[in-house]
C-alpha cells in the first residue's frame, strides 16, 4: 500500500506463483487491469493482491486479465460463487476445457476432487466427464 510504484511487479510474481501452483498458463495483464488495482486500498497488503489474483486465475476465462475482471475476482471467495448460474456456467466450461478430467479441472479450480465432484452432481454436469 505504501509503495504503489512495485505493484506492476508484484502482480507479474504472483501470477506466475499462482499459475505455477495451479499448473495453468500465466495471463497477460491489461494496463487497464494495473490501474484498477493502484487505485485500491489495499488494507490486506501483498496477501490481499495474492488471494486476488489466484481468484482470478482459477475463475478467468480469457488469456489477459483486464480491470473488468476485477468484479468476478470480488464476488468469488474460495473458488464459490454466490451466483450459481455463473458458478455452473464456469463448471461447465473447466470441464469442457480439461476434457472432463476430473483432477485438473479441481487443480485449475482450486478445490479437491471430492468438492468438485459433489458440484459436478449438484450442477447435473456428470455427461462431460468420459465414462473409463
Amino acid at each position: 500500500r505504501a509503495h504503489l510504484e512495485d505493484l506492476p511487479e508484484l502482480i507479474d510474481a504472483c501470477l506466475a506463483q499462482a499459475s505455477k501452483r495451479a499448473r495453468a498458463p500465466t495471463p497477460a495483464v491489461a494496463a487497464d487491469f494495473v490501474a484498477a488495482l493502484m487505485a485500491r486500498p489495499w488494507p490486506g497488503n501483498v496477501r490481499e493482491l495474492q488471494n486476488l489474483l489466484e481468484r482470478l486465475l482459477v475463475w478467468s476465462t480469457g488469456s489477459v486479465l483486464r480491470a473488468s475482471d476485477l468484479a468476478l475476482a470480488e464476488t468469488t471467495l474460495h473458488a464459490v460463487s454466490p451466483r450459481p448460474a455463473q458458478a455452473q456456467d464456469m463448471l461447465e466450461a473447466t470441464l469442457r476445457e480439461t476434457g472432463g478430467n476430473v483432477s485438473r479441472a479441481a487443480r485449475r479450480l482450486g478445490v479437491s476432487r471430492t468438492t468438485l465432484r459433489r458440484r459436478i452432481r449438484a450442477a447435473q454436469l456428470r455427461h462431460l466427464i468420459p465414462k473409463d
